[in-house]
């Protein structure tokens, strides 16, 4: 039996080359949820493992928001997922801890709890069909339900899906987007991502008026349309959380902007270098697509993303 920490897969935007083909053949479409990735599996020795997004938490570690004290706590819900990662030692379960990033409407007894989204075969290597996830076990293990399961959708219908991401939503407000998935298909290098879409009204600003395209630089046009206040917040608390995991320091909920305070003259350099890694990445099949093959001044690129995190994130950079 193959174990041990396999990090998510990265949700690439939907019409990137690594997730083209994945509209053929059954499609779940799913809301996609803005906490702090998880993980929980159960190891050789026939212990619960906990991770993040990217790393094993052990104990006496930097916690992920608190999931691995709720993960290996004594509350009902959590028992019922370790006993569900116990009765299926080949399976890794991915899913949403529910904390505070920059989708705050989500209903107050939504937070600090565990949504699975997913489970990866670990021998076959391959992501278990949602259909045969739910029947593992229902009980209190909470599992994201899908939006619709649709065969053959074009890409049309698929965007137009995403004012319906309203799970766990506050007065049935839409969230920040969709997943899509399709469990039979494998792309050109046989690999299973999937794809996102999020939301216009999630990217940009309300009221922000819109540049003439074909007058502006195109890097001008890539910081006004990706390097939003969403974008900026989601690096500014990653960032955070790096460097409390590079010092040691609990991350607990809330206590976050304190630490970044205290800590301005190491976290500003970092969110800088972050948001123009994150934008370049991350985006740059959206970069090609949308301004079709540009010719990019990247240390223009870099100056503007930077002048742009400086004034989302105005209350960092001037001490507030």
């Amino acid at each position: 039996m193959t174990t041990g920490f396999r990090t998510y897969d990265h949700l690439e935007r939907l019409g990137h080359p690594d997730v083209d083909g994945i509209l053929r053949g059954r499609v779940h479409v799913f809301p996609k949820l803005d906490g702090t990735n998880g993980s929980v599996w159960a190891g050789e020795d026939g212990a619960v493992r906990v991770a993040s997004r990217n790393q094993e938490l052990g104990e006496g570690e930097v916690d992920n928001h608190g999931f691995r004290a709720w993960a290996l706590g004594d509350s009902p819900e959590a028992d019922a997922l370790r006993i569900l990662a116990l009765r299926n030692p080949n399976l890794a379960f991915y899913g949403e801890w529910l904390v505070k990033h920059a989708v705050r409407g989500y209903r107050d007894d939504a937070w600090r709890r565990f949504y699975v989204f997913d489970a990866y075969d670990r021998v076959a290597r391959a992501y278990v069909a949602h259909e045969e996830v739910m029947v593992l076990e229902r009980g209190l293990v909470q599992v994201v339900p899908p939006i619709c399961v649709i065969d053959d959708p074009t890409e049309e219908q698929v965007r137009g899906l995403t004012s319906e991401c309203r799970y766990l939503m506050r007065d049935d407000a839409p969230g920040e987007g969709i997943t899509i998935k399709n469990y039979g298909w494998r792309n050109a290098y046989g690999r299973q991502p999937w794809a996102k879409v999020v939301r216009e009204e999630f990217l940009q600003e309300k009221g922000t008026p819109k540049r003439d395209r074909k007058a502006s630089p195109v890097e001008e046009l890539v910081v006004e349309e990706l390097v939003t206040s969403a974008f900026v917040e989601k690096t500014r608390q990653k960032t955070i959380l790096a460097e409390m995991a590079r010092q040691g320091t609990t991350s607990v909920e809330g206590e976050e902007r304190a630490f970044e305070a205290s800590n301005r003259g190491r976290i500003i350099p970092q969110l800088l270098g972050r948001a123009f890694h994150d934008l370049v990445i991350e985006e740059s099949w959206t970069i090609v697509k949308e301004h079709r093959e540009p010719v990019v001044d990247f240390a223009r690129l870099r100056r503007l993303t930077e002048a742009k995190v400086k004034e989302l994130a105005k209350d960092l950079f001037e001490g507030g």
